[in-house]
């Protein structure tokens, strides 16, 4: 019996659909789901907001929105997308951010770094004629990799550089969890670089030059090539190829953990990076349309207006709804669990699915 079939003999939705200043809000049934369905239900409320302005990327962080707009401002917005305030002085506008310990660094188009407090929007500082391409926040460091393909760091509390490569050009590089330590790749060479001092040392030659470095904890990272996913340990400097494949469907949970979602079988599986051994799998429905993530959850979207809730650390499926508004479920890039709500965002809504 597919997902939604099932909850469908089980529950009969009813809808009393009121329109709202800003919002839609719809009283649906919902059946929870413990491992296997179990025999009872609960209403629920599921109220899809509109976004002040659209937002793209997205984030959310301390029970925040946070994003750029299409005015390439940095934008802090409530949770049901009400505006709080925007950051427009980036004289070129702001090309991509990363919150970390109540700050927001923005990247401008032009390369230059904006630091500033994530709960007011304050100047914390700035850093001009960097060129950043790419950044890495691991306090109490900050790393960047610029568009000449250097890498250098930066100090998390003022902004001082700390130290520069000006004649190592790398392609990519990982931090090593919350190590202040990064491994590079330049061709076939990996580099181990100690993020305090900037030394580097070689690290491994690879047999293959298109390998990609995807993903870095302490003491390891991956590597991926079409949908083969590589293993690199640090200490021995050794790679070993996964036996799980390399999806885009698919993400990094956890540090150390990968999550495989298999659209042509419709299952779902936890592989722990370290062991290469499965820690929590299940399977999903025919109807299987998208998957979003969060830390500890995973939010399944089926094309039948229908969503699943998956506790990653567990494997425990909690919750499933159906017969969710039409439209609300469409491009969404971005899921967060708050309390006993569950939030699924696309650039211009919000959709939440709150518990009683």
């Amino acid at each position: 019996m597919g997902f939604t079939q099932g909850l469908s003999s089980m529950v009969n939705p009813l809808f009393n659909q009121l329109i709202m200043r800003g919002r839609t809000v719809v009283m649906v049934a919902v059946m929870i789901l413990c491992g296997s369905l179990c025999t009872f239900s609960q209403a629920i409320a599921v109220e899809t907001y509109s976004l002040d302005q659209p937002m793209q990327p997205m984030s959310f962080y301390s029970n925040y929105l946070y994003g750029v707009s299409e005015s390439n401002q940095f934008v802090k917005m409530t949770s049901k997308g009400r505006q709080v305030w925007a950051y427009p002085q980036a004289d070129d506008g702001v090309d991509s951010f990363t919150l970390y310990f109540d700050r927001a660094f923005l990247v401008t188009q032009a390369g230059d770094l904006i630091c500033i407090d994530a709960t007011y929007g304050h100047d914390i500082y700035k850093i001009k004629d960097l060129d950043i391409d790419t950044l890495l926040v691991r306090y109490p460091t900050v790393f960047f990799k610029n568009k000449n393909q250097q890498l250098g760091a930066f100090d998390f509390t003022d902004g001082q550089v700390i130290w520069q490569h000006e004649s190592t050009p790398v392609d990519e590089f990982v931090a090593l969890g919350r190590q202040a330590q990064i491994v590079a790749k330049r061709g076939r060479k990996l580099l181990q670089i100690n993020g305090v001092t900037g030394e580097t040392s070689a690290l491994h030659t690879l047999k293959d030059s298109s390998l990609n470095l995807v993903h870095g904890w302490a003491g390891g990272a991956a590597l991926a090539k079409g949908q083969k996913l590589y293993r690199l340990s640090v200490d021995d400097a050794s790679v070993t190829e996964l036996s799980v494949p390399y999806t885009p469907q698919s993400t990094f949970v956890q540090e150390k953990h990968y999550v495989y979602i298999d659209s042509v079988a419709k299952t779902w599986k936890k592989v722990n990076l370290l062991t290469d051994e499965y820690v929590a799998q299940g399977a999903l429905d025919d109807t299987l349309s998208d998957v979003v993530f969060s830390r500890h959850y995973m939010g399944v979207i089926y094309s039948s207006n229908a969503v699943q809730v998956i506790q990653l650390n567990t494997g425990e499926s909690v919750a499933s709804y159906q017969d969710l508004p039409s439209n609300a479920l469409d491009n969404i890039t971005a899921f967060f669990k708050q309390g006993t709500r569950y939030s699924f965002m696309s650039n211009t809504n919000i959709t939440q699915v709150l518990t009683r």
